[in-house]
């Protein structure tokens, strides 16, 4: 799971800096447009419409980076388990048993 969202990140982190390279591309040209006197109405929606994506796109990879976090942090707290330390006390417990029966 954690390997395949962390794949998930990486393509969604290019395919933002692609959206950001087009939204400026997008802006350079309505602002030629409209300094031109031309018809900037669909450029400026489009620019619009990229504009949005590209939130879509960076909320979405922060809810995977989210995720990946809390993977990681729940990964970290079962390997240090209350449940391992219980395990190593009663292993002791047994120790001292065993060895206080052959005394």
């Amino acid at each position: 799971m954690g390997v395949s969202l962390f794949a998930d990140v990486v393509v969604l982190d290019r395919y933002i800096k692609e959206m950001r390279a087009n939204l400026q591309t997008q802006a350079a040209l309505v602002a030629r447009l409209d300094m031109e006197g031309g018809d900037s109405f669909l450029a400026a929606r489009d620019l619009d419409n990229l504009s949005l994506a590209l939130q879509a796109l960076e909320r979405r990879k922060h809810q995977l980076v989210m995720v990946l976090k809390e993977a990681s942090v729940t990964t970290k707290r079962s390997a240090e388990s209350p449940l391992t330390d219980d395990v190593k006390s009663v292993t002791a417990r047994h120790a001292r048993l065993g060895n206080a029966s052959s005394c």
